[in-house]
Order: C-alpha cells, then sequence, then structure tokens
C-alpha cells in the first residue's frame, strides 16, 4: 500500500482498490492479508439485486372481492371525469400520453372495469395501479404528478389485457 504523501499513511481509496485487486468485487476474502491490521472496520461486499431484495419485508397481497372491483371501478371513472386532473396529466405526460388515457378508457368501457384492473394490478403485482389509490394520490398535490404515470400506465397495461 502506498503512503499517502500528506500524512504518511495509506489513502482510504488505496486500501479499497488494493483490497480489490485482481480478485474484483467478489465475495471471497483476499488471498494475502494485509501486512498490517487496519483500525478500521472492512467495507461490506458489493450486493446484488436479488440480495438486496430477499432483505426487504414483504408487502401484504391485494385481494380483491366484488366491492373492491367495484370501487376500483368507480375511481377510475371519477379520475376520468376530472378535468383538472387529466389537464395535469396531460402536462405531466404529454399530449399523446393524455390522448392514449382517453382512448384506451373509452376501449374498456364495455369490458368489466373491476376485472380488467383485477387482472392488471395481480398480473404486475403493482397496488400502486390500483385507481382507488391513485385517487388518493391525486389528491395531494406532492404525490399528483406521479399519479398521472400510474394512471396512463394502468391504461396502458388494461389495453392488453
Amino acid at each position: 500500500v502506498a503512503p499517502c504523501p500528506s500524512i504518511g499513511e495509506a489513502h482510504p481509496k488505496r486500501r479499497v482498490m488494493d483490497a480489490v485487486g485482481s480478485r474484483g468485487l467478489s465475495r471471497d476474502p483476499p488471498s494475502q492479508p494485509d501486512s498490517a491490521p487496519s483500525a478500521e472496520p472492512e467495507a461490506a461486499a458489493p450486493r446484488d439485486f436479488s440480495e438486496v431484495g430477499a432483505d426487504q419485508p414483504d408487502v401484504a397481497e391485494v385481494v380483491f372481492d366484488n366491492e373492491s372491483r367495484a370501487a376500483d371501478a368507480a375511481s377510475l371513472g371519477t379520475l376520468m371525469s376530472d378535468d383538472v386532473f387529466l389537464r395535469r396529466c396531460e402536462q405531466r405526460c404529454g399530449a399523446n400520453g393524455a390522448r392514449d388515457m382517453v382512448e384506451n378508457f373509452e376501449a374498456l368501457r364495455t369490458r368489466d372495469l373491476g376485472q380488467v384492473i383485477e387482472a392488471v394490478v395481480t398480473k404486475y403485482s403493482a397496488p400502486h395501479l390500483r385507481p382507488s389509490s391513485i385517487k388518493e394520490r391525486a389528491a395531494d398535490e406532492a404525490s399528483a404528478d406521479g399519479a398521472c404515470w400510474s394512471l396512463l400506465n394502468l391504461l396502458r397495461y388494461a389495453g392488453h389485457e
């Protein structure tokens, strides 16, 4: 390890790079320990996404019943009739996105909206796409922009169900 010219100790970045060395970012310990024990704890090895995901708390599964399907269908109708919200969505998602929302919604009107919504939310494990959730977020200034994107994606996915 090269000494740091200003203080005579090994530079922290250099210690990390020396520790990683030719073994890359593997979890295996270095084949030869450093000659002097370090007072600093060794940095944790990087983890891949599957390991990080496994540490996350389980999300409760969304359960649909006739009442929740009807509530979601009603919430979707409310959202699609809210001109102020739809103008906001046009500003956030663009004219093409807003047009797609309206066209996809119109195409779905002949179908059982509750069943279609359930299929999308279940298929994509996406409770944030439930219209009842989108409606709540649309009412909050801090989350209304995200609600627009959720509505756009719900209607795009629903068009393929």
